[in-house]
């Protein structure tokens, strides 16, 4: 026995679709099928987080998606731990720095070979440089936190934060991914970068299942207020000069 919704009549479960007394629809079908789908953990849109695949079909795959389909990438993110995506941001932020520095070393390399330099000016930006590749993934994890503790501030500033901060550093670390363009030199940091921007700024709309335009606003508002208080800054000390004058 079983309770129609509509009328609150007891009904027998025979299977039939409709309550004898009401008439109003049961789906008892609908309801089992319901039940069952319930009982299913919700599937991660994010493949670096499926465990049960190879960790390079994961990375592979989530850089596909990252650059082919990122609404697909970012819609179904959750929030069962924050230890792989922090993972796939090192990596990507490792890679990265490596490729980066890699071509700094290089051009710095031909600029010191054209400028006739000595052997101790080459020696300190090669040295330099191998600081740089080898604090990558340091980098890489300090700059995710604080970016996504920032960005996360920001959304809860424009009211949109739905979802909590794993989603925000899930979206940081995600929008990390066209960091790997540094791999082709010149140009490639460059549109990497811009990408990165676009990216980072759909994972916390989809993510945080928030508006377009607070996603937007939440990323550039640490600009607009570090260039505001620059302008009062120096605003303040135009005016002590006069004063002093």
């Amino acid at each position: 026995m079983k309770t129609c919704p509509s009328c609150g009549q007891p009904v027998e479960d025979t299977g039939i679709g409709t309550c004898p007394h009401c008439g109003a629809g049961l789906q008892a079908e609908g309801s089992a099928g319901s039940e069952g789908e319930s009982q299913q953990p919700v599937r991660n849109s994010v493949p670096f987080e499926d465990r049960s695949l190879p960790i390079s079909k994961r990375f592979f795959d989530t850089i596909k998606l990252a650059f082919s389909n990122p609404k697909a990438l970012f819609s179904g993110m959750q929030t069962d731990d924050m230890g792989t995506p922090v993972l796939y941001a090192v990596i990507i932020g490792t890679l990265g720095g490596i490729f980066g520095a890699g071509w700094q070393l290089f051009f710095g390399s031909l600029g010191t070979i054209a400028e006739r330099a000595g052997f101790d000016e080459f020696a300190l930006h090669t040295g330099f440089v191998l600081v740089i590749m080898v604090l990558s993934p340091v980098f890489a994890l300090i700059g995710l936190f604080i970016s996504a503790g920032i960005f996360h501030v920001m959304l809860l500033l424009v009211g949109g934060a739905q979802r909590g901060f794993s989603i925000t550093l899930r979206a940081v670390a995600y929008g990390t991914t066209p960091g790997l363009l540094g791999i082709v030199p010149l140009c490639g940091g460059i549109i990497g970068g811009i990408w990165s921007i676009v990216l980072t700024i759909m994972g916390m709309m989809h993510g945080q299942e928030t508006d377009g335009w607070r996603a937007v606003l939440a990323y550039f508002l640490p600009v607009i207020f570090c260039c505001g208080a620059g302008i009062v800054l120096f605003w303040m000390l135009g005016v002590l000069a006069g004063i002093a004058n």
